[in-house]
């Protein structure tokens, strides 16, 4: 069998949910389908205006059809989102993306503190997040 046929596909993206948080990161790379297949249904259980959405990124983030399921989910509502990028593409796309919901923020890497007020997590939720993301970046190597 050829190496090819038995190495799975390089993950693209990681999400752990926190009750009502959810931490995503992102490598570089647009996600998977079957990734953000994963992420959207763990999402859409859940009230949008409900949950929080602490997201890291090297540059991925979905596609326009991944773009179109999540403002087909909220329809019309917002929920609070704070993104963490250095890549000025993901700031572009953030500030379209906060036509359908102004709740969304970009914040980079620097700026965690107010990526966190912003979602108004507790110390106990930061902690919680900042320990799920370190993981997650270390699993995707980011």
């Amino acid at each position: 069998m050829p190496r090819s046929a038995m190495t799975p596909p390089k993950k693209t993206m990681a999400f752990r949910r926190l009750g009502d948080l959810f931490v995503v990161v992102h490598t570089a790379a647009l996600p998977r389908d079957d990734e953000w297949d994963a992420y959207f249904e763990a999402l859409s259980r859940l009230d949008p205006m409900k949950t929080r959405n602490l997201v890291f990124t090297r540059g991925g983030g979905p596609n326009a059809d991944q773009r179109a399921r999540v403002k087909a989910l909220l329809n019309g509502r917002t929920s609070l989102v704070s993104v963490i990028t250095e890549s000025l593409w993901v700031r572009t796309i953030v500030k379209v993306l906060q036509w359908d919901n102004p709740q969304m923020r970009v914040f980079s890497p620097d700026e965690m503190d107010e990526a966190y007020r912003h979602l108004q997590l507790t110390p106990a939720e930061i902690e919680a997040a900042s320990r799920e993301m370190a993981a997650m970046r270390r699993e995707l190597g980011v």
